[in-house]
């Protein structure tokens, strides 16, 4: 082989290598993705809080004695529970009346006797009081006999002593009678809490409304007080969220604001701001405030959480707002947060990683405050699959 044909041998060898080694990343085969445009959101809609559903009236319901549950309400063939909406007047649970009964039972038979000792002590009382009369007279008699020397001392001394007998024995029966009475009041008390007793083993709903919670069971024994129901009237409810400090002055009492709820959608409820706290909490520096809201169809339920929108006059300007699965991390900063756009057209179309401020979520939409413009295209799907300067292709 000559010099001339040994050159071009190498030669050809050198570009096939070079052509293998140099082949670059972007020869990939692109990255199939899914794009879609960066839309505006308006901001004049207002600041969105978070809040949570509360009724306005909740109370434990309790038996004012302790016993055994006898019986409780049933709902289409079941246990009255959480969540079972109930009348007024409805009786919910019911101790076992017979232990009462019997209180009653005792306290009549106390009473009985407490009435037998007070006749008997106004008994004993008219024959004192008789006793006293002629003692009386005796002592009279005896008195104007001595005085006329016709009685001797000792008469004298024994109706004087018969006497005050007869009225020591008045002023005890008079104490008796005292005491006899106090006794028949204090029994017609006990009696009367007896029965009241009776009644109070029948815990009724004050109101109408839903049961929160069931605390109790059939044969259970239950303590004085303790709750046996947990009862909320939610014919209103309330929204319940806090407001930064920064922010208060926007609210006031009174004022209408809109409620909305993923819970409920499609649906918009109007509430009335019927408390604002008078102190802001020390460690966020929110306000709490409450919204009263109506609902006589019991479609908020307690423990829901809506939104609640509070108007903002002053922002008029429009945002660009993208889906939460085009967010990615950003390469330089791990706090903070990048998209990538879609650069190119057709073959040539490129991922670009770009960093973003971002502001409010919305249901699976999120503003971006800056770096993003509407009418740009950001990677929704296969955001994490590509890195900057890759070559993507768009699939419907």
């Amino acid at each position: 082989m000559n010099k001339l044909s040994l050159g071009i041998t190498l030669l050809c060898t050198f570009l096939a290598w070079s052509c293998t080694e140099a082949r670059p990343a972007d020869l990939q085969p692109p990255t199939p993705v899914k794009v879609q445009a960066v839309e505006t959101f308006s901001l004049n809609n207002g600041l969105r809080y978070s809040a949570t559903i509360r009724p306005t009236t909740q109370m434990d319901l309790a038996f004012k004695n302790g016993g055994f549950v006898d019986a409780i309400y049933e709902v289409a063939g079941r246990l009255v529970d959480q969540g079972d909406t109930v009348a007024a007047g409805t009786v919910l649970a019911r101790l076992r009346q017979a232990d009462f009964e019997n209180r009653v039972d005792q306290a009549d038979a106390q009473l009985s006797d407490a009435r037998f000792a007070l006749e008997s002590a106004k008994a004993r009382a008219d024959d004192n009081q008789a006793r006293l009369a002629r003692a009386e007279q005796d002592f009279s008699r005896a008195e104007k006999l001595f005085n006329a020397q016709s009685m001797t001392r000792s008469g004298y001394d024994a109706a004087k002593a018969d006497h005050e007998s007869a009225l020591a024995k008045v002023q005890s029966a008079k104490a008796d009678i005292d005491s006899a009475q106090y006794r028949v009041r204090a029994a017609e008390a006990a009696v009367a809490d007896a029965r009241l007793a009776v009644r109070d083993t029948a815990l009724v709903a004050p109101m109408s409304g839903t049961i929160i919670k069931r605390n109790v069971e059939i044969g259970s024994l239950v303590a004085t007080g303790k709750s046996a129901f947990t009862f909320a009237d939610t014919r209103t409810v309330k929204a319940v969220f806090g407001v930064p400090d920064l922010e208060i002055r926007s609210v006031r009492p009174g004022m209408l604001l809109e409620v909305t709820s993923e819970a409920v959608p499609e649906r918009t409820f109007t509430g009335r701001v019927t408390s604002i706290s008078p102190a802001a909490d020390e460690k966020t520096r929110i306000f709490e405030t409450e919204l009263t809201i109506a609902n006589p169809k019991d479609v908020l339920k307690a423990g829901m959480i809506a939104s609640v929108v509070i108007a903002n006059p002053a922002a008029r300007e429009k945002s660009a707002a993208v889906p939460l699965s085009s967010i990615v991390r950003s390469k330089d900063n791990s706090e903070a947060y990048a998209v990538y756009v879609v650069e190119g057209s057709g073959s040539q179309t490129f991922a670009r990683l770009r960093s973003v401020q971002l502001g409010d979520a919305f249901g699976n939409m999120i503003v971006v405050k800056n770096g993003l413009s509407a009418g740009e295209s950001v990677i929704t799907v296969g955001a994490t699959l590509v890195h900057d300067g890759r070559a993507i292709q768009i699939v419907p």
